[in-house]
């Protein structure tokens, strides 16, 4: 069978298109994760938010974000992030 660009072209799309539907589900099923967990990383909110650490270090220091510390790894309470996510919608509302 001769193979041509248009041919190659398709089947290089399609499995693009089945990467990135695999992407969106792996996102999606790490978000239901992220809302069942009780307390989260910090990694785990930069990836969810896009925010840099910084930002997330300057939430833990202000309170809104409210930190665990368990051994030398620190957590955020879903509670907290829950709050200043439904603040960011409420405020987008105002």
């Amino acid at each position: 069978m001769e193979l041509n660009n248009t041919y190659i072209t398709s089947v290089i799309c399609g499995i693009d298109a089945c990467r990135h539907i695999h992407d969106l589900q792996e996102l999606s099923s790490m978000t239901d994760d992220m809302h069942r967990r009780v307390l989260l990383r910090v990694d785990d909110i930069m990836r969810e938010t896009g925010a840099s650490r910084s930002t997330v270090n300057r939430l833990m220091a202000a309170g809104t974000l409210v930190r665990v510390k368990i051994g030398r790894a620190t957590r955020i309470t879903a509670d907290s992030y829950g709050a200043w996510i439904a603040s960011l919608s409420s405020a987008d509302n105002a």
